[in-house]
């Protein structure tokens, strides 16, 4: 949402000036927004479910308003989106497969010890009418996938059969830039805030896309 607001002119060719500085500052705030959102902080990534409220004031003399430039206008506005976004606490999203594993009932506790480890999320258990075969779903991080077939085959000795198919965009609940301070926080969250052996999950991933871009790891 773009609110732009110009500073009252006293003739009409300050009135002029001041219609294309507001011009150039809604173009320049337009492409600010639009450089922002397809690479942002984290990940240098595109921006989902994101919006923002921005306020342009045009003050000071005509002939000041007149010089505003929309690369300069665009410059700041990036930065400034950057900054709020971060200053907001973002978190990541991940993609999410829809898991589908028939096993037989010597597998369960196998299928659900990987699949426990992998951060799935089981959505239902059934039986398959006329055999002893169950049939598990749940959601399944990508991120999590790589190895799985393989992994479940291993733990089933062969008696469960996955298949994985794209499902959905899932927000990842953590903080990357959570630190805990108080006493309190350290027991709850451990010493880099998700727990006392694992470390900091989207900081982890954030990381690893950095590396992999060439971007500066903080």
């Amino acid at each position: 949402k773009l609110g732009l607001e110009v500073a009252p002119a006293s003739d009409a060719d300050a009135d002029e000036a001041g219609k294309k500085a507001a011009q150039a500052v809604r173009a320049g705030v337009v492409a600010g927004f639009q450089l922002a959102t397809a690479a942002g902080p984290l990940c240098d990534e595109q921006m989902w479910g994101v919006a923002f409220q921005v306020e342009a004031r045009l003050l000071g003399e005509s002939g000041e308003a007149a010089e505003v430039s929309m690369g300069e206008v665009m410059s700041v506005a990036r930065e400034a989106f950057r900054r709020a976004l971060v200053e907001a606490r973002p978190r990541l999203v991940e993609a999410m497969y829809l898991c589908e594993v028939a096993a037989s009932s010597e597998a369960l506790s196998g299928v659900y010890a990987v699949l426990g480890r992998r951060r799935a999320q089981i959505q239902s258990e059934e039986i398959r009418e006329g055999s002893d075969t169950f049939i598990i779903r749940a959601f399944l991080p990508v991120e999590a996938s790589f190895g799985f077939a393989a992994e479940i085959r291993r733990k089933s000795s062969g008696a469960a059969a996955p298949s994985l198919i794209l499902s959905h965009w899932e927000r990842l609940p953590i903080d990357p830039y959570f630190v805990p301070v108080t006493e309190e926080e350290r027991e709850e969250f451990g010493e880099q805030g998700q727990g006392f052996t694992e470390p900091n999950l989207a900081r982890k991933f954030i990381d690893n896309v950095r590396r992999r871009k060439g971007i500066m790891v903080e």
